[in-house]
C-alpha cells in the first residue's frame, strides 16, 4: 500500500509540472502572438512611409525585372 501512495505522490507531482510548463508555455505563445502582431502592425505603417526606404513593395516593372547588381 505505501508503494501505491508513493507512486500517487509521484504521479501528481508529475502532473502539476507538466501542468505549470504548460501554462508557462501558453503564455510565451501569447506573448509571441502579441509581438507578430506588433511587427505586423509596424511593417505596415513603413510600407506607407515613403520616408523609409526599402520598405514599399517593388513597382509592377521592377518586380517583373529586379535591377541588376551591376546598375
Amino acid at each position: 500500500m505505501e508503494h501505491d501512495r508513493q507512486d500517487d505522490e509521484k504521479l501528481d507531482e508529475a502532473v502539476e509540472d507538466m501542468q505549470s510548463d504548460a501554462d508557462e508555455m501558453q503564455e510565451r505563445s501569447e506573448k509571441l502572438g502579441d509581438r507578430i502582431d506588433e511587427t505586423r502592425s509596424d511593417w505596415r505603417a513603413k510600407q506607407q512611409d515613403d520616408a523609409v526606404p526599402g520598405a514599399q513593395p517593388p513597382l509592377d516593372d521592377e518586380a517583373e525585372h529586379p535591377p541588376s547588381k551591376n546598375s
